[in-house]
């Protein structure tokens, strides 16, 4: 179920994160951040339901995650589902109303244990037709 998924912030972006944010001295802050693995999935339709997989792993719960489901529409990004949680885990994203034809994307942001709010991911964005 997590074929697919695409790495929401490179691992090897976890090792810029300032050193006084990785607590300065302790090679565990470090290692701890660089295990972290959060990623966002590809939306998906199944019927008249858009879907898209989210998932960390390598993360201890002082690692929190906020995921939004969104759609184009002609003022922006529509935010149709969002999901936040701690440490590692796999939350699936619904958008129950889809109706048309738009562009679907999953926004993923990352807050490290220390306090960092690491820049926004966005999955691959797809157009999807729910009729």
């Amino acid at each position: 179920m997590l074929a697919g998924l695409a790495a929401a912030v490179p691992t090897a972006a976890y090792a810029s994160e300032p050193v006084a944010a990785q607590g300065v001295g302790t090679a565990n802050a470090a290692q701890a951040i660089a295990d972290c693995a959060p990623m966002a999935g590809t939306p998906y339709r199944v019927g008249t339901t858009v879907k898209a997989d989210v998932t960390s792993y390598g993360c201890s719960n002082g690692w929190t995650f906020s995921a939004t489901l969104q759609s184009s529409r002609w003022d922006g990004w529509n935010p149709d589902d969002t999901v936040n949680w701690y440490g590692s885990t796999h939350r699936v994203l619904n958008d129950y109303n889809c109706s048309g034809e738009h562009d679907h994307r999953v926004a993923l942001y990352a807050t490290s244990p220390t306090g960092f709010d690491y820049p926004v991911h966005f999955s691959r964005t797809v157009r999807l037709n729910c009729g």
